[in-house]
């Protein structure tokens, strides 16, 4: 199968997340599908998006690539640096709190900016990728986010993976909210109960 693994976190990071999602996306490559891995660069917050996916010489990496293992796309966010400093601590509290509810509310996440970054590739992965299922991780609802995009600009399902416990990221008074936005995944999966 040809297979798009969404995870916000890069596999060089440091943290679990990156890895977990790089370990799955190796295994399918192992059982021979090929898997493009959509992600950030490592060092998403200081990006400048240099190294970002060309969406016109896409299909020739594609095209080049050993599918024996996965291939990385980082994609790095779009220029927001009051939303990257909200999410750094930068600001002051209170302005903070405003900046990332407000994000939120009108973006659906706080890596609106990453997501605007994956937005520019997906038609250019979509029409030379042709992906057949998509599995998008939870580590923020914005991977949820592309994932959902991507799968529907391929006509094709998309499984939501639960990383994290949600409900610990997602503010309580949008937790309905973000069910119902996310309500068409074909499957979910989980790390544990």
């Amino acid at each position: 199968m040809r297979i798009v693994v969404v995870c916000h976190v890069h596999p060089q990071a440091p943290v679990v997340g990156g890895a977990r999602a790089w370990r799955f996306a190796v295994e399918l490559a192992a059982r021979g599908h090929r898997v493009v891995l959509l992600c950030a660069p490592a060092e998403a917050e200081a990006a400048d998006g240099g190294d970002a996916p060309d969406p016109a010489t896409l299909a020739a990496r594609l095209a080049a690539h050993d599918w024996a293992a996965p291939l990385p796309l980082a994609c790095p966010p779009a220029r927001a640096p009051l939303l990257a400093a909200a999410r750094r601590g930068r600001l002051p509290a209170p302005a903070r709190r405003l900046v990332l509810a407000a994000h939120y509310a009108l973006a659906g996440g706080v890596f609106g900016d990453w997501r605007a970054g994956c937005r520019r590739l997906t038609p250019a992965l979509v029409a030379a990728f042709r992906p057949e299922v998509v599995w998008a991780t939870f580590g923020n609802t914005d991977a949820w986010a592309v994932g959902q995009a991507v799968a529907r600009a391929a006509g094709c399902p998309w499984v939501m993976d639960i990383k994290d416990v949600w409900d610990a990221f997602v503010p309580w008074p949008l937790r309905g909210w973000v069910a119902r936005r996310f309500r068409d995944a074909r499957a979910v999966t989980g790390l544990s109960r």
